[in-house]
């Protein structure tokens, strides 16, 4: 039971893999949705993220 449990999940992680461009076009399209009106919007929004996790404590 467990191991065809393991494959399962095996292949749905390869298929989530498999459709990434999918993800980074929805999470795109999110930032542009949220930040509709500022062209800075984005830029910001990713160069907070980044920041904070570089000076976040491990």
């Amino acid at each position: 039971m467990a191991d065809n449990a393991r494959k399962i999940a095996c292949n749905d992680i390869l298929k989530a893999v498999g459709k990434i461009d999918l993800a980074a076009l929805l999470g795109w399209h999110d930032i542009k949705q949220k930040y509709i009106r500022s062209s800075l919007g984005p830029f910001w929004l990713t160069l907070s993220m980044a920041v904070h996790n570089w000076l976040a404590p491990a």
